[in-house]
């Protein structure tokens, strides 16, 4: 209840009453809406995206023989894009062919935004143009994002993929996906053979909470999903990494981070039994092919 009193004040008024009038009335549209996606701090921070792909290529280089991603003139996929193309833009800057973005909630109406395209899309081009010098005006690369980029507005399992991909991505998406397996499965039959992928997987409770496992461990899964509903999948990393591994994928795994602090209540056998601690409080982890280890 606090976290929900706490998400309330932090959204604007107008925002909050158009989602009580939603829940109210049932009227939900299933896309990401303008009006929230303006609001967002988070969503229109025009570096989020190169400053998390940059941090996770940071981290892989500190414990993996890790080569940056290359994305000049491949085909690239990415799950769970989000609002705004997710890394699209970013990689259509960078030279690639072309981009897919899979992401069932995504809002057509965000390439014809005017201010999104003003507060969102011309920083983010001024600002990755700094680092890398696309060599294309902003007008090409707002009609390379229109024309090379293609959404897949489905889930993993439905969407309609016609090419070989070069690199695959996603961020924070694959502990949402209920029959995990089955869309792996799905992204290796789409994957290059020579395919490299990252994918950053938030093992919390993605409740806000002061600790981000509260709640989690004190019961089974049904009895969490019951409480909480069945918004993440609670596979924890080594189950994720073992069904990569049967879905045809040679992965490596690196911790991001682990966040046992703040945490006081008692694990359930559930989990105690299956898992150490050590895996238990992993929070993130970047899955990506395999890589030889730097041996740190």
């Amino acid at each position: 209840m606090n976290n929900i009193i706490k998400t309330i004040y932090s959204l604007p008024p107008r925002t909050v009453i158009r989602k009580f009038r939603q829940k109210l009335l049932g009227n939900s549209s299933h896309v990401f809406c303008l009006e929230d996606i303006v609001g967002s701090p988070k969503h229109m921070r025009a570096q989020r995206g190169f400053d998390f792909l940059n941090r996770y290529q940071s981290i892989l280089k500190r414990h993996l023989k890790w080569e940056e991603l290359n994305f000049k003139d491949k085909h690239v996929l990415e799950i769970g894009s989000g609002p705004l193309l997710g890394w699209a833009p970013l990689s259509i800057l960078m030279g690639c062919q072309s981009y897919t973005c899979v992401e069932p909630m995504f809002n057509p109406a965000v390439l014809g935004s005017d201010i999104i395209i003003e507060k969102y899309f011309l920083p983010l081009y001024k600002d990755i143009n700094a680092l890398y010098d696309s060599g294309i005006s902003f007008k090409q690369f707002i009609g390379s994002l229109k024309k090379r980029v293609n959404i897949e507005k489905k889930e993993l399992l439905e969407a309609q993929l016609i090419n070989s991909f070069d690199i695959t991505l996603s961020n924070s998406c694959l502990e949402h996906i209920s029959h995990l397996y089955k869309n792996l499965a799905k992204l290796k039959s789409v994957s290059s053979f020579n395919n490299r992928f990252i994918h950053l997987v938030d093992l919390g409770n993605h409740r806000g909470t002061r600790n981000p496992f509260e709640g989690m461990y004190t019961m089974n899964p049904e009895a969490y999903y019951s409480k909480y509903g069945k918004n993440i999948n609670l596979l924890r990393a080594s189950d994720i990494q073992s069904l990569f591994d049967k879905a045809g994928f040679k992965t490596s795994m690196t911790l991001y981070y682990s966040f046992k602090d703040l945490y006081n209540e008692k694990i359930s056998p559930y989990w105690s039994d299956k898992y150490k601690e050590e895996e238990l409080f992993m929070k993130t982890v970047i899955i990506t092919e395999q890589t030889e280890s730097k041996g740190l």
